[in-house]
């Protein structure tokens, strides 16, 4: 399995050439590295181009075009996601932790990841398991035992807390996709967001930060820290939505976002931490974690 990646047109037509996909796998197109593509079009057209002659293409069904470009580049094309797809998932609900329970052709399945969003991701998986001959009987129950790399969606329990580590990465609509989840998983608990900068969004970068906040404040998360060159416009966003002001900070830095973000938490809160790789935004997680361990 190679995972192949690009912030400029043309990366990936060249690995594909290296890689020479058997099954080729889009899992979804969204509005990440508008600074090098320049539109969501563009962005679509260089995923897609990995799919060229493959023999067989799994693909997401956001957006919906996705699949219509996978069908005149791959021979054959399956898709995972949303109803209608070849691959979905019926009776979703979310466990008292978090965790997703649903069923998928008869075959209940229970992931160890929290947010209803990891469904469609299961059901990328089980599609590729399909294809490569691993009946649904077996991969159903094996997803029981995935996991994720550090700073993707991680757990992190903290005195109470519970941190969601989400730090690998951000683009606006994984942002949305986390925030969502955090209201969700939160339940009668405070939820709390530190959110870094979103790289790399070009023209865009004013306007998908305000975004941000606004649905910081639309989604009644009750606490939201911002930090880095965008802070102040994640900050306005949420303001401009109704958020009240004592309850949106805007950090200095990694620390100054831990050290205030101690002072609130009451032991039962939900934070989701989440910024662009180079924002380093895990390093407010660490530090979070280093004052548990000196103060115990």
């Amino acid at each position: 399995m190679i995972e192949c990646g690009a912030s400029v047109p043309g990366e990936i037509p060249r690995q594909r050439d290296i890689v020479r996909p058997d099954v080729a796998v889009v899992t979804t197109v969204d509005a990440g590295h508008l600074e090098g593509f320049g539109s969501i079009e563009k962005v679509l057209e260089e995923k897609a181009s990995l799919l060229n002659g493959a023999p067989t293409a799994v693909v997401g069904t956001h957006p919906p075009k996705l699949a219509e470009v996978a069908r005149r580049k791959a021979k054959k094309v399956v898709t995972a996601g949303l109803a209608g797809a070849d691959w979905t998932a019926e009776k979703v609900e979310l466990l008292p932790d978090g965790r997703p329970r649903f069923t998928v052709r008869g075959v209940e399945i229970e992931l160890p990841l929290p947010g209803r969003h990891m469904v469609a991701n299961a059901l990328v998986a089980l599609a590729v398991a399909d294809v490569v001959g691993v009946p649904l009987a077996s991969a159903g129950p094996a997803l029981a035992g995935a996991s994720l790399p550090a700073g993707r969606s991680e757990i992190v329990e903290l005195d109470g807390n519970t941190v969601i580590n989400d730090t690998y990465n951000a683009n606006p609509q994984s942002m949305e996709v986390a925030l969502r989840s955090l209201a969700e998983l939160k339940g009668s608990s405070r939820a709390i967001a530190v959110l870094g900068d979103m790289g790399e969004l070009g023209a865009t970068s004013l306007p998908a930060h305000r975004a941000t906040g606004q649905l910081v404040a639309e989604l009644g998360i009750e606490y939201l820290f911002a930090l880095g060159q965008y802070a102040k416009e994640i900050a306005a966003g949420a303001l401009a939505a109704g958020m009240d002001a004592t309850r949106v900070r805007v950090a200095t830095d990694h620390r100054d976002a831990s050290d205030r973000l101690r002072e609130i938490l009451q032991g039962d809160d939900w934070i989701l931490v989440k910024g662009s790789r180079s924002m380093q935004m895990e390093r407010v997680v660490d530090a979070l974690v280093q004052a548990q361990r000196e103060a115990s």
